[in-house]
């Protein structure tokens, strides 16, 4: 009898959960994928907002308090890998996301959202110029339940390198916020 009330439960009361995967800073968690990175900044909270200024990563810069937030421009690929080759997808898109940054005495955080590959137009691949794809959809395996191999081996390094290049001043040896 307990039986047929908890299955009556959960057809009342659908229970939905979404897989929680994380990587290098990469989770990916309620359909969405952010990535978030803690570096080491010895200068004030003026001078990191000036350093974004000045890098003119950001189409939209808006800073609240002790915050930084924008969108950033199209950002190229940092194109070859260790290996000295390059993955088709990174010659054919550009990278385009929304950005928090947060401080605190001698250390930042970055938060990046709402991460997408902009389209160069270079190959029908992506669609035309300017046509945005969620980066997860190359970052994911079908399922959307673990990293897929293409990105492991060939666009993980790459990745990477591109998001650290543009948001590092310097690397956190304390990772705790």
């Amino acid at each position: 009898m307990k039986t047929a009330t908890i299955g009556l439960l959960f057809m009342l009361f659908p229970v939905i959960t979404y897989s929680q995967i994380k990587i290098d800073g990469f989770e990916y968690q309620d359909k969405k994928m952010t990535y978030v990175e803690i570096y080491e900044y010895e200068g004030s909270f003026e001078d990191l907002v000036n350093y974004f200024k000045e890098s003119y990563l950001f189409d939209e810069f808006n800073v609240i308090g002790e915050r930084i937030s924008g969108i950033t421009k199209p950002i190229d690929f940092l194109k070859e890998r260790e290996d000295g080759t390059t993955a088709v997808f990174f010659n054919i898109s550009q990278l385009r996301c929304k950005a928090f940054i947060d401080f605190k005495p001698g250390k930042y955080k970055i938060t990046l959202s709402d991460i997408k590959c902009i389209s160069t137009g270079q190959s029908g691949l992506l669609g035309p110029k300017g046509d945005e794809t969620e980066l997860s959809l190359f970052m994911l395996n079908m399922k959307n339940t673990d990293w897929s191999k293409n990105y492991l081996k060939n666009q993980q390094k790459v990745i990477l390198r591109t998001i650290q290049s543009n948001f590092k001043v310097s690397k956190s040896k304390d990772k705790d916020w």
